[in-house]
């Protein structure tokens, strides 16, 4: 994949757009930022939680992000090892004291770690690397 991302609303969206891949992350991210400035933040107004698309949204600009960062996950061994060590990053946060616990990098390990599994399901599972 080149440097360029095509993306298409649906259907019958508009055209397709090309957007280099860093300024994708800007105007995603600008986008979750404008959104929460204008009260559209997506919670569930039962529970208070961001909708699943949201969360959705985050993880995906952290996907892109991290591709910006790192070359593709190149087998099954290193993808486990990755999604191990967000793991047991996430892992720390939870055992911490309940008191003392830092719920804000508590959920950025969490968001990683989603991450770094669609990063598996896209290099290894879907790439042609299952069986490096």
């Amino acid at each position: 994949m080149n440097d360029q991302e095509q993306l298409s609303m649906a259907e019958q969206g508009p055209p397709v757009i090309m957007v280099e891949r860093g300024a994708m992350i800007r105007l995603l991210s600008r986008s979750l930022t404008l959104a929460k400035l204008e009260g559209a933040t997506g919670l569930d107004p039962a529970g208070g939680a961001p909708s699943l698309e949201c969360m959705l949204a985050e993880i995906g600009i952290e996907v892109a992000r991290a591709e910006t960062l790192w070359p593709p996950i190149h087998s099954a061994h290193e993808g486990y090892a990755v999604i191990l060590e967000e793991f047991d990053e996430l892992k720390e946060h939870v055992w911490a004291n309940q008191k003392r616990r830092d719920v804000v990098a508590m959920r950025k390990e969490a968001v990683q770690l989603a991450a770094m599994a669609v990063r598996f399901l896209r290099d290894v599972c879907d790439g042609g690397r299952e069986r490096a």
